[in-house]
């Protein structure tokens, strides 16, 4: 598990989150088309983390697709990934929701156990939580998991390099 998760030596920089959640969505956009999953991405065009962007959108990858796949059976599919301002504007919130079915008390014991997957045999590895969770570990932050009233949501919380206000004069297509 420690070699398949560390990959190269960990470059920090002032990345655009919004970026790096379009970047996940273009690996995803089969998925969401196939399944008709309304994505909503609820973040300030000019905020910028400070972290490893390839690994940020490795984390971001994971967590959307766990909640595409979550969701495949619901009538409503609704996957949202937003931001809440931390610590006066220094740290930001990273919060990926989906109207899945959820999760029992016993699989969220084991969620962040390498190995534990709730998906048929073959379909996945029990891995990318595990991954996931220490890579946010390595930017300073933590991965949590919470159940909703309709699905599931996690969240990990990332240094802010800065906000910048957005042009009034671009449009916001996602």
């Amino acid at each position: 598990l420690k070699s398949f998760a560390r990959k190269a030596e960990l470059v920090m920089a002032p990345i655009s989150l919004r970026d790096a959640v379009r970047n996940a969505q273009l690996l995803l956009q089969h998925r969401l088309r196939e399944l008709d999953v309304e994505l909503r991405v609820e973040i300030p065009e000019g905020l910028r983390v400070s972290c490893d962007g390839n690994r940020l959108e490795q984390v971001l990858v994971n967590l959307m697709g766990n909640a595409i796949d979550a969701m495949a059976r619901e009538p409503q599919r609704v996957l949202r990934v937003a931001t809440t301002e931390q610590d006066q504007g220094r740290r930001v919130l990273v919060r990926v929701t989906d109207t899945g079915a959820g999760m029992s008390d016993a699989q969220m014991d084991r969620l962040f156990e390498p190995f534990f997957t709730t998906k048929p045999a073959g379909e996945g590895l029990g891995l990318g939580l595990v991954i996931s969770s220490k890579i946010v570990h390595e930017f300073g932050g933590s991965l949590r998991a919470e159940r909703l009233e309709q699905g599931m949501s996690f969240e990990f919380d990332l240094a802010v390099s800065s906000w910048t206000a957005p042009d009034p004069h671009e449009e916001e297509h996602v």
